[in-house]
C-alpha cells in the first residue's frame, strides 16, 4: 500500500477501506476501536468515513477526535524506513521530547519496524525515560477518550521491553504518554 494510500478517495471509499480492515480484523479475534490512517494521511474525506463508520477514535499527525472533539495530541516518532531517518530520528525525538514537554498530552508514535533496530530501540526506551521524569503515564488512544479495553490491547504481538514498571508495549505502534489527568467525554479541548 502507499504511504497516501487516502489522498483521492472519497469518504465513501475510505469508510469501505476502513470496513475491510475491521471485519479483516474482527476475523483473527481483534476488535479495533480506533484508526490512525498510514502515515497520518488523513485528508478531510477521512473524518467523515471515520465519523460514519462507528469508531470510538481516530488520530491524526496532532491530534485525537473523539465523538466530534479534537484533543491536541502531537506526536514522536523514529524512522526505520532509510539510513538517515533511523541516523537522525533518535536526536529529533529527544530534542522533541524536551520541546514539547509543557504539552498536556504527547504520542509516542512506535512501528513495529523500529524496534528491529537495537539503536532505535534504545532511543524509544530513552524517550520513554524522558516522558515518564516529566511526570507523564504510560496510557492508549483508548484509555485517552475514556473508551472500554478493546481485545487489540490485551496482548498485541511485539518485540518484548522492560521498562520500569511495564513489560512489554501491549499496541507496539501506538503509545501516547499523559501528564495529568486522562482525557474524558467530559473534558472540553
Amino acid at each position: 500500500t502507499s504511504e497516501r494510500e487516502l489522498a483521492h478517495l472519497s469518504a465513501t471509499d475510505i469508510g469501505n477501506r476502513i470496513d475491510l480492515g475491521r471485519s479483516v480484523l474482527h476475523g483473527v479475534g481483534l476488535a479495533p476501536g480506533g484508526f490512525v490512517a498510514p502515515c497520518y494521511d488523513h485528508p478531510r474525506a477521512a473524518h467523515l468515513a471515520c465519523a460514519r463508520s462507528g469508531l470510538t477514535w481516530w488520530a491524526t499527525r496532532n491530534g485525537l477526535y473523539c465523538n466530534g472533539r479534537r484533543m491536541l495530541l502531537p506526536s514522536l516518532g523514529l524512522g526505520a524506513s532509510s539510513t538517515l531517518k533511523r541516523a537522525t530520528s533518535p536526536s529529533v525525538a529527544r530534542a522533541a521530547t524536551a520541546a514539547l514537554a509543557p504539552t498536556r498530552s504527547l504520542r509516542l508514535d512506535l512501528h513495529p519496524a523500529d524496534l528491529d533496530h537495537r539503536a532505535l530501540l534504545a532511543a524509544a526506551v530513552g524517550v520513554l525515560d524522558r516522558l515518564l521524569d516529566q511526570g507523564r503515564e504510560l496510557t492508549t488512544h483508548a484509555r485517552l477518550v475514556g473508551a472500554p479495553p478493546q481485545q487489540s490491547e490485551l496482548g498485541g504481538r511485539c518485540s518484548p521491553l522492560r521498562h520500569r514498571s511495564f513489560t512489554h508495549f501491549e499496541e507496539a505502534s501506538q503509545f501516547t504518554s499523559e501528564r495529568h489527568q486522562p482525557f474524558s467525554r467530559g473534558t472540553k479541548t
